[in-house]
């Protein structure tokens, strides 16, 4: 396989600045994309950087560029949602100008960034207020640090956010919006079901469809994208029990249990229909991640079955 050329590389990047806008992102690929080559993240870091610096001076644009580049330059600013590639018309000589031309040190709060993690690891995020982010095994999100909002992708995320009446940060998971000025909580986003749990404090969730609504610590909660939620309770130190090394369950789907152990093996794990709407309640070891399929087959009295692309959890026979 031929390498990648550096400007294919920059193309893509764009290409993923600009899916990140829509509706129909599509993070698995964008995931495995970012994991290929560690060109890929440096890339798409520094179009972010450049497409935040072009939105927030465009007034220096204009006297740095070319006076026939600077129409395209305006044109460009003033379409927020073409931005993103919009040294493509005007050419990488542009972009090269601004970084050099405009003596900017820029910081976290002037970009939206991607971070990934892969199956079997976690990674921690910190914002510029001190607030904090883990995310679990397979999880992604895009950070605007000077938004304070966080959008999920996929996976599982931890917030651990410092009190600020001034500021409060937003979470947006499959058309949840969770509103917070300081506490602890948990968004798990699998497929389109959003599980919501509180450790502390109060968040405010707002469904696709409905009115918004308060949830306390102790507090958890869980819908898809029409907006039903169902509600429950929830232990504090149960909440992100994966962060210990834990996965703690009372009276969970199969599914969701399945999901879970997705993330730490890599591998995709499916719950027969013979299984019915059958619940677990329990507590998994994660440890490395390869006896967690095992474990959860023998506690839950599941045949395993090994297939090409999935493994296929099932109840047993007799």
């Amino acid at each position: 396989m031929m390498e990648e050329r550096d400007s294919e590389i920059v193309e893509r990047a764009i290409a993923w600045q600009q899916a990140i806008a829509g509706d129909d992102m599509d993070w698995a690929a964008f995931t495995a994309w970012l994991e290929a080559d560690p060109r890929h993240r440096d890339a798409f870091d520094d179009i972010a950087l450049i497409n935040r610096a072009v939105d927030s001076h465009r007034d220096a644009l204009r006297i740095l560029l070319r006076p026939d580049d600077s129409k395209a330059a305006d044109e460009a600013a003033e379409r927020p949602s073409t931005g993103r590639r919009w040294f493509l018309g005007i050419g990488i000589a542009a972009a090269l100008t601004l970084a050099v031309g405009l003596p900017l040190i820029q910081s976290q709060e002037d970009q939206s960034i991607a971070y990934a993690t892969d199956p079997g690891a976690t990674r921690n995020v910190a914002l510029d207020d001190g607030s904090q982010l883990a995310l679990s095994a397979d999880t992604a999100v895009s950070v605007d640090h000077r938004q304070h909002r966080v959008t999920i992708g996929h996976g599982a995320v931890y917030f651990d956010v410092r009190h600020d009446p001034a500021r409060q940060l937003v979470i947006e998971a499959n058309g949840y919006h969770i509103a917070d000025i300081g506490t602890r909580f948990s968004v798990d986003l699998a497929g389109d079901h959003v599980s919501i749990a509180v450790a502390q404090g109060s968040i405010t969730v707002t469904p696709p469809a409905g009115d918004p609504f308060r949830l306390d610590a102790g507090d958890a909660v869980s819908g898809g994208q029409d907006g039903a939620v169902a509600r429950a309770n929830v232990a504090p130190d149960a909440v992100a029990s994966w962060r210990r090394g834990r996965l703690t369950y009372d009276n969970a789907s199969l599914a969701r249990v399945a999901n879970d152990i997705s993330r730490y093996t890599g591998k995709r794990i499916a719950i027969a229909t013979t299984a019915g709407d059958r619940r677990f309640s329990g507590v998994l070891v994660i440890g490395d991640g390869s006896h967690l399929v095992s474990d959860f087959a023998a506690v839950a009295d599941l045949a395993v079955q090994h297939g090409p692309d999935r493994i296929v959890l099932s109840p047993k026979r007799g």
